[in-house]
Order: C-alpha cells, then structure tokens, then sequence
C-alpha cells in the first residue's frame, strides 16, 4: 500500500515558507501519481482524477466513488440516533388505523431499538452496513498498516457529517416525509474517539478509532481532543458476546478526565469508532460525558451492525 504525501503532511505555519513547502508538496504527490497512480483501496482499480488536497490537513479520497456509492442504504427510513432501518410501513398502517381521519403528516415513525436500548447520544453518523467491502476495509484498517486506510475514511466520514449537517444535503435517506422530528444537530464543538486499553494498543500498534477521529476532525475544522475518555480496564472483546453481556461489560471499563472534561461544559462533543454493533460502548461513554456536564453527545462510526443484536 503507498503512502501518499498529502496524508499526513504536519500542519505547516501559516507564512511564505509554509506555504511554499505545501506547494513542493502538492508537486510532488502529482508528480509521484503520474509515475505510480494512486489505487483504490477498496477496488483496487486505479484513481482517475483523484483530487489532491491543497491543504495539508485535509485527508485524501483513496476510495473510489463506485465502492462508496455501495455503501449507501437502501433502507427506506433510517433511525437518526441509532442509524438503523425502521419498518415504516407497519407503523403506517397501524397508526392510519387507529385514526384514520388525522393526516399522515401526524405519524412520527419510532425505533424500537432505541426504545429498548434508551441511548444517551442523540444522533449517529455512518458510512454504512458492516458487510461485503466495508467490513473488509474494517478489518483492515485494524491491522498494524492499516493507518492510511483508518485516515481516508475518517475524511470520508467527516464528509458525511458535513453533508447530512443542518442546511446541508443529506446522502442518506435519514427520515420519511412523514417524519415529524430534527433531521440532525449541528457538528459538534470537539471531536474524540472511544479509548483503547494500552495493553490493546500495545498489541495492536495502532488505534484506529483515534486516526479516523483525527481525520474526521480535520475535514469539519473542529478540534479533536484523545484526553478527554481513558480505559482504565481492560474489557473482554464485545464481537464475541451478546448485548446483555456487552452492557455489562463496559461498566466501569472507561473513566471521564474530569479535568478535561471542565474545558467543554456545555459543549457538543462528537463520539468516533470504527464499528457500531450494540451501540453499548458508545452507550456508556455518553453516559459519562454528559455527567460531566456535556451538553449534548452525536456518535459516528465506520460501518453499522445490521441488526445491533
């Protein structure tokens, strides 16, 4: 896999020098794509016109636009909080049911799983299913390589935040008109990821969730902040047990920094991983955070688990 220039370029200061270094650097990456074109990480089929950022900070697409149009869900309604299709149609016809002289536009569509699961975050964010080429680029952005992979989806993801933002166009179906509640809330003031045990990180030599936060971060111009969550014990792996067990499991596994926490009381905070199954984790990290005086906590992940069981 070839790392390109423009992926992790540091932050240059902001004055002639810096902007001449960013200048060199942009040449160069054109000159090594003339001599090496960039191919898709997904596909493997080459890059054409592949944009390169003019701006060192801004993550560079290293997916192409047919592998990400396969992500899109075909769902008809999309549960805004916890990203998982609702059966509208039942719920349709059951409320006409009940008061078939009130108009349509009465009927507000519910997510059973977000009533079971009673989530303290109000919103989530995703590229899409866990399944086919997205699992797969998952599993691979796990691996000790995987950093480039975890940086380009996190712009990726960055730019869905930004798309399905207030006033801006959705690419995911989110709500039937039918609907009667807020599309999504603004992007949030700071960006952090869910914490790994160092004992895991160790082993694994990267933290993916932190390289998609950094990359998400940097594409909707918020700040990212890993020193806000810490995992003070060690969990067992959550892909391995059920959902009462995965809720049990995450108790008293992550710890708030209290001090840091002071820095964004009041604040919106936007919660990254890479995966999103249970929802348990994400759960009880916002349970945390909004005891800390957290205003508001919006969750994005890579991919979403298809059922959430």
């Amino acid at each position: 896999m070839r790392i390109h220039v423009s992926t992790f370029l540091p932050t240059l200061p902001k004055n002639s020098g810096g902007r001449l270094l960013l200048s060199l650097g942009v040449v160069a990456q054109r000159a090594m794509d003339m001599l090496s074109p960039p191919v898709c990480l997904g596909c493997q089929q080459a890059l054409v016109g592949v944009a390169t950022p003019t701006r060192s900070k801004i993550p560079r697409s290293l997916i192409c636009s047919s592998c990400q149009a396969s992500w899109n869900r075909e769902a008809v309604s999309i549960c805004n909080r916890c990203a998982l299709p609702r059966p509208i149609m039942r719920d349709i016809q059951s409320a006409s049911e009940q008061s078939p002289l009130h108009a349509a536009s009465r009927i507000v569509l519910r997510c059973a799983f977000c009533a079971t699961m009673k989530f303290k975050f109000v919103q989530t964010t995703v590229l899409g299913e866990y399944r086919d080429m997205l699992q797969q680029l998952v599993l691979e952005s796990k691996q000790t390589t995987g950093s480039t992979l975890c940086f380009s989806l996190g712009g990726l993801l960055g730019e869905r935040i930004l798309q399905t933002s207030v006033g801006g166009p959705p690419t995911i179906p989110t709500e039937s008109d039918l609907v009667e509640e807020p599309r999504i809330q603004r992007i949030p003031d700071v960006v952090c990821s869910v914490p790994m045990h160092w004992r895991r990180r160790f082993k694994r030599r990267i933290n993916g969730p932190d390289i998609i936060a950094t990359g998400v971060a940097r594409v909707v111009a918020r700040p990212v902040n890993f020193k806000l969550l810490k995992c003070t014990r060690l969990p067992k792996k959550q892909g391995m047990l059920s959902r009462g067990q995965r809720q049990k499991n995450v108790k008293s596994s992550y710890e708030v920094n209290v001090g840091e926490a002071r820095r964004f009381i009041g604040k919106r905070v936007l919660l990254v991983d890479d995966v999103m199954t249970s929802g348990a984790t994400l759960n009880e990290l916002s349970r945390l955070l909004l005891r800390n005086g957290i205003e508001s906590v919006s969750v994005a992940a890579i991919a979403r688990g298809g059922s959430g069981t």
